[in-house]
């Protein structure tokens, strides 16, 4: 009987063939995503051989299907009116400033209830889960640019509680 390294490492490999036969490009990118998360998950790291490069992902996504479909991204480029380009008000920092402070109140309250109703560890320990490990103290580690992210985590956690 194989074990479950040899069992995960066919599983991989049939993944990337059956992905080969994907026509749709963004479905492809998809099913190569699903695949490359399962290994980065799983903790393996040796499946590249197996796995497309990330150059045959981005060729296959840029690929159009057809001459048709090329004829209509090029009408649809030349129709599209000029989008508003993002500008550094638009961007939070990862700094609280007096205006993070105003446009993220409701999310900075929802935290704060939150943590005084389970508790500093509690709220602590979702964020350490959140950020897989990567931040350990609400009062610290929550920033303007994870904090609306955090508190949707939050929702969802006690939803499935």
């Amino acid at each position: 009987m194989a074990n479950i390294t040899e069992l995960f490492s066919k599983f991989i490999s049939e993944g990337a063939k059956a992905a080969q036969l994907i026509t749709d490009s963004k479905e492809k990118a998809i099913a190569y995503a699903s695949l490359a998360s399962a290994c980065a998950q799983s903790g393996m790291v040796s499946p590249a051989a197996t796995l497309p490069s990330t150059e045959d992902v981005v060729a296959a996504y840029a690929e159009p299907k057809s001459e048709k479909q090329a004829e209509v991204k090029e009408e649809a480029k030349q129709e599209a009116e000029p989008t508003k380009t993002s500008t550094a008000d638009d961007v939070p920092s990862a700094e609280w400033t007096e205006e993070s402070l105003e446009r993220f109140s409701s999310e900075l309250q929802f935290i704060n209830e939150k943590a005084e109703e389970f508790g500093a560890e509690t709220i602590n320990a979702a964020l350490a889960q959140f950020s897989d490990g990567n931040f350990d103290s609400y009062e610290n580690d929550v920033s303007p640019l994870n904090i609306v992210g955090f508190t949707a985590y939050m929702r969802e956690l006690m939803e499935a509680a």
